[in-house]
């Protein structure tokens, strides 16, 4: 049953706003609530009616799965989305953007705070009552006239999607608003590691300060979203089928957008797994800013085969030793690290039962833990070592570890290596940083205040060799800030994964992601090897040789692993320098 909203107005401002009222009056739209208005003693009240609540499931609910949040969240956001658009089609914004302000009736949105106004497109009122700090653009912030208009409601659409998806839709980031941290979102997967593939890059587009550079309509982002979320359930869920047909096709977004709690079925297509080819090629450098200083290569990479029943297993590590330790040293902690790590790997392989199958999660976790132990018996066993010494004085070392079974891949990551899939012309992190700055993100922390540490941010909170000091001043091996982050990915053909140390990739200092596409896409005739090398030729041409300015240059040891799928037989291709 239908209700109404009754809004008063004072006859003090109903001057002003009666000219509004019935310009909005005169725009009727199904997704505008019919309003009346009765003028009395100078002022008016305005009757508009209202449809029962219904809601949605609230991202902050413990028991829901990463499938149902994104189902729940893109259902939600096509509805709003269908609803902006015909807002555009009209010549309208909804500037006064409030997620809170709608109802839904079925398939149905009405926007409830554009009872009284409408916003053109082209302007920035300036008797906007309040710019909403948790959703504004930067063009209704700085008030920039020409650029508002269906991409500011993209911007609206894809900040309320994060939200809702971070778990943040409550109070977003803090009371001082977007603009405090420049618009520089953080990424996503910080708040959800486990997100599917191909929703961050979409909305990230969606965020962008500059309003041209994005999407160009909320449905053309709506559509990009719920192509990812599809990929990511067939791959999830159906993990050997072949390329579904239009008809499947269908079928499948219609069991992710039909709001089902439970996930589709196993059995819908018949098992066909296509072969692929799998390329793997990897360098490990010095880095000529490091070499002409005369150090040595802290950074450490391993490819590895191992047997598993009657297969094999691709085992690839990246670890960059820290280079500031009293006791130990970097090289010697990224060495030990992945001895240890090839060794607890091999031996739980050994251990299986015949013919059962590996956890690889588990066995990744105590590889982890196991090498970051040894490095921490290590360093202290060293004689020559300070008589006093603390927890952040002893050697450590960066590990990301990809494991290869098949066309799984399974990664664990402690510290600030990362691994990265380059597809449909984006690269997309797929790790989460082990730094400060990152653990302070996911806990809370504005972005802003997050931003005021400067460098302090990057120092590391998960590594191997993390330990912690008892009130006796004895040191331990800290094994929970040596858990890895874990994840699982199918590897489809047509991908690159590129696992890699600092050196190669951080932003605005040597590579950007960005870089990482081009590269790729301008060696995409050569060989996984070819990609790697020239990837690593690029990062060390960033670098600073050493100066009377700067003694010891500017620049980092360099590791580039590159894993490439391809149609074709069943079978893994090795190459590497390092």
């Amino acid at each position: 049953m239908n209700g109404l909203r009754i809004h008063g107005i004072r006859p003090e401002l109903w001057t002003e706003l009666a000219a509004d009222l019935k310009t909005r009056q005169a725009v009727v739209l199904e997704i505008l609530p019919p309003i009346h208005v009765l003028e009395t003693g100078g002022g008016a009240l305005i009757f508009a009616e209202a449809w029962p609540a219904e809601r949605y499931a609230s991202s902050d609910t413990t028991e829901i799965t990463i499938e149902n949040l994104v189902t729940e969240t893109l259902v939600w956001c096509r509805k709003l989305a269908t609803a902006m658009d015909a807002l555009h089609q009209s010549g309208h914004v909804w500037l006064d953007f409030d997620p809170e302000a709608v109802e839904f009736r079925g398939n149905h949105v009405r926007i409830t705070n554009l009872d009284w106004r409408l916003f053109p497109a082209g302007k920035c009122p300036s008797h906007l009552a309040k710019i909403s700090k948790r959703f504004s653009p930067p063009e209704v912030c700085q008030f920039r006239d020409d650029q508002v208009g269906p991409q500011t409601d993209v911007f609206h659409l894809a900040l309320a999607a994060y939200y809702r998806l971070a778990g943040l839709e409550r109070h977003g980031f803090s009371d001082l608003g977007l603009e405090a941290f420049g618009f520089d979102f953080p990424p996503l997967r910080i708040y959800r590691p486990e997100l599917p593939t191909g929703i961050w890059p979409a909305l990230s587009q969606a965020l962008s300060k500059n309003a041209s550079q994005r999407h160009a309509s909320p449905l053309e982002l709506i559509q990009q979203l719920e192509r990812a979320a599809g990929d990511h359930l067939r791959s999830h869920y159906l993990p050997s089928a072949a390329p579904p047909t239009p008809s499947e096709e269908r079928n499948v977004l219609q069991r992710l957008f039909g709001r089902k709690k439970s996930p589709p079925p196993v059995e819908v297509f018949d098992p066909i797994v296509p072969s692929t080819t799998l390329e793997i090629g990897w360098q490990c450098e010095t880095g000529r800013a490091k070499l002409s200083a005369g150090t040595v290569n802290q950074d450490q990479a391993v490819v590895h085969t191992i047997p598993v029943h009657q297969s094999e297993i691709q085992l690839l590590i990246v670890a960059d030793g820290v280079t500031h330790s009293r006791v130990g040293s970097g090289e010697r902690a990224s060495k030990l690290g992945c001895d240890t790590l090839v060794a607890t790997v091999r031996e739980q392989i050994l251990g299986l039962a015949p013919l059962a199958k590996p956890d690889w999660n588990t066995i990744l976790e105590i590889a982890c833990q196991s090498a970051s132990q040894a490095i921490v018996n290590n360093a202290l066993s060293i004689p020559d070592r300070p008589e006093v010494v603390h927890d952040n004085d002893l050697m450590s070392s960066t590990a990301l570890v990809a494991l290869i079974d098949g066309r799984d891949l399974y990664l664990a990551n402690v510290g600030d290596s990362r691994a990265y899939l380059i597809s449909q012309g984006r690269a997309e992190q797929l790790t989460v940083d082990g730094d400060v700055a990152t653990s302070l993100l996911r806990e809370g922390v504005p972005p802003e205040q997050v931003q005021e540490m400067g460098a302090a941010g990057k120092a590391l909170r998960y590594c191997l060799g993390a330990c912690r000091e008892l009130a006796n001043g004895q040191l331990v091996a800290d094994l929970e800030r040596a858990r890895p982050q874990l994840s699982q990915w199918r590897i489809k053909p047509d991908e690159i994964y590129v696992l890699c140390s600092d050196g190669l990739v951080e932003e605005r200092v040597f590579l950007n992601p960005e870089d990482l596409v081009t590269i790729a896409e301008a060696n995409s005739s050569g060989s996984a090897q070819a990609i790697a090398e020239a990837m690593v030729e690029s990062a060390n041409s960033r670098q600073r040789l050493p100066s009377e300015a700067e003694p010891a240059g500017y620049g980092d040891n360099i590791t580039c692993i590159v894993i490439r799928s391809a149609h074709g037989p069943s079978q893994v291709v090795l190459s590497g320098k390092g």
